[in-house]
């Protein structure tokens, strides 16, 4: 199993120039609205700004992940691989993207404020993450991981219809984010009942990957 997550992952390494887009994207988007921003005389926003755009790279990093299991991990069946050293090398795979994309992402949005700090403040390494609740990043530092794993297992075991149902679930939660976002912000132990409701999917998706066919 060592030996299959190791190859995996140097099978994976070309790949990891996708982390630069997936940091700097946001980051980029994050600029410009810092400047509208700033010239409409909204430091509030200026401040909460680096957060949103460390939290648009992990969801993009999300993004990468449901691709990397619904693509590569069918192929590496193809060369009848171990499962579990496949789907472990994928995760490990996608859980170093993800911490280098947001080393990326904080680099450029300091660097940024050091050149640009006329517009876009500069943010100091303890100040990057104001405004937003200390329980946001690890989570954001794992979670592709877990979603990856619940999006592809429900692909594998339902199909398209069960991508659909997860599609507009997200949907809903991104609407009604007002309503269960400040909740856990004031009750920060309160994140642990859907972080267990997710790891339990993940772990449903991670056994529904296991039994998926060879195509």
């Amino acid at each position: 199993m060592k030996r299959m997550i190791s190859a995996c992952l140097r099978f994976e390494a070309p790949d990891l120039w996708l982390a630069v887009p997936a940091a700097l994207f946001p980051v980029l988007m994050v600029e410009v609205t810092a400047l509208m921003a700033a010239t409409e005389d909204d430091p509030e926003a200026l401040v909460l700004l680096p957060g949103v755009g460390m939290i648009l790279t992990a969801f993009l990093c999300c993004v990468l992940g449901v691709v990397y299991l619904c693509s590569n991990f069918p192929l590496l069946l193809q060369f009848s691989a171990s499962r579990r050293g496949s789907l472990a090398g994928l995760c490990l795979h996608i859980l170093r993207m993800t911490v280098l994309s947001e080393v990326i992402a904080a680099a450029a949005i300091m660097a940024l404020g050091a050149v640009n700090h006329g517009f876009f403040p500069r943010f100091a390494v303890g100040e990057l993450w104001r405004g937003i609740p200390v329980f946001v990043w690890p989570i954001c530092a794992v979670l592709p991981v877990p979603v990856g794993l619940v999006w592809a297992g429900v692909l594998t075991r339902f199909g398209r219809t069960g991508g659909w149902v997860l599609y507009f679930l997200f949907i809903g939660g991104c609407f009604s984010v007002d309503k269960w976002l400040h909740p856990l912000a004031e009750q920060p132990w309160m994140v642990v009942f859907p972080v267990g409701v997710l790891a339990a999917l993940a772990v449903c998706g991670a056994k529904w990957l296991m039994k998926a066919a060879v195509k």
